[in-house]
């Protein structure tokens, strides 16, 4: 409800009792005034190669209450990235009602957040959004790759553009591993770098080290290659005895074996079971070493035999070892008898 003295209305903020504001006027218990102000804010982008809405806010309200909270978008142009931070600092808000901050920061992007409360009297107060930005680079594409223990790496240009000089840094958080760094110079686009830094040795089981290199060349953004080793469960030894066999038993034979001396056999008798097992290991379920439920190891062994011409003989290969918790297992004859065929 509209308050006038005479004929002219008494607009928000201009009633007075003597020289004091009068915020709120009642008769008797009803409110019939009440004084609201306007606050005005206006925004300054003072970052060069980015963008934000400058529109005016403008909002009025009862003093003390808060305005609508709202935010604004910061963009870089394209070809380009943020080269700090960003900040944001106010001009003209003596009584603190403002509160702005910057958040949500990228390469690329931020954002302005804006709050607070109605003023005691009609304020104007300006937001500077400030920072800078730099032109965007080409990256450096660089991927790790193993040579012999020692750190290397594998760069190549997002562009396609010669590589040029380049430095290149390792490190290693693996024990016995080292750190190294070096320069050379390309003219490809595409380069394998073979650092001397050692990668190290595999942590103890449940642990992780890594192990990274950074590669730089002028006119690109710097990048990383790395990698991680994990420690394993131990190896388990198990206790390989062989199965039940007929040994005296003929196996068919490839007559055209051995090619050096093919002499027409069609047969060819296992001798022995296979013995002098090598290469056992069966890797535990846990850190703890505890034996698998069910495993099958492939350990080298070695046959005896003979040939349908009374010639006899020995050969080495592969068998499986087929067992569980206990850590015992069972060699299975008849694959070892099968690499006869061709003795």
């Amino acid at each position: 409800m509209p308050i006038y003295k005479g004929s002219t209305e008494i607009t928000s903020g201009n009633l007075y009792k003597g020289s004091t504001k009068i915020e709120n006027g009642y008769k008797q218990a009803s409110l019939f005034y009440v004084n609201t102000n306007s606050i005005i804010i206006n925004f300054a982008d003072n970052i060069s190669g980015a963008s934000m809405s400058t529109t005016q806010f403008s909002q009025t309200g009862t003093p003390g209450s808060s305005f609508t909270s709202f935010t604004r978008a910061i963009t870089v142009s394209g070809g380009r990235v943020f080269s700090g931070t960003v900040s944001v600092s106010e001009v003209g808000d003596s009584g603190g009602n403002v509160s702005a901050s910057i958040s949500g920061q990228t390469s690329t992007s931020a954002t302005l957040n804006v709050s607070g409360t109605f003023p005691t009297t009609g304020t104007t107060i300006t937001l500077n959004v400030n920072g800078s930005t730099i032109a965007d680079l080409p990256n450096l594409n660089v991927s790790a790759t193993s040579s012999s223990g020692n750190q290397s790496v594998s760069v190549s240009t997002a562009n396609g553009g010669a590589i040029g000089n380049y430095t290149w840094s390792a490190s290693s958080s693996c024990s016995g591993g080292t750190s190294s760094s070096g320069s050379g110079n390309s003219s490809s686009s595409s380069k394998n770098i073979y650092t001397n830094a050692q990668i190290g040795n595999y942590p103890a089981c449940g642990s992780n080290c890594s192990y990274s290199t950074t590669v730089s060349a002028s006119g690109y953004d710097s990048g990383s290659g790395s990698g991680s080793r994990t420690g394993s469960p131990p190896t388990l030894i198990p206790s390989c005895t062989n199965g039940s066999f007929n040994y005296g038993y003929n196996f068919s034979h490839n007559p055209g074996s051995p090619s050096s001396n093919p002499d027409g056999c069609s047969t060819i008798q296992l001798n022995a079971p296979p013995y002098s097992f090598t290469g056992l290991g069966v890797t535990a379920t846990n850190c703890a070493g505890s034996w698998p439920s069910s495993w099958t190891d492939t350990i080298g062994a070695t046959l005896s035999y003979t040939r349908c011409t009374s010639a006899t003989g020995t050969t080495t290969g592969n068998v499986s070892c087929t067992g569980g918790s206990s850590g015992s297992g069972t060699v299975s004859v008849v694959t070892a008898g099968s690499w006869l065929y061709n003795t």
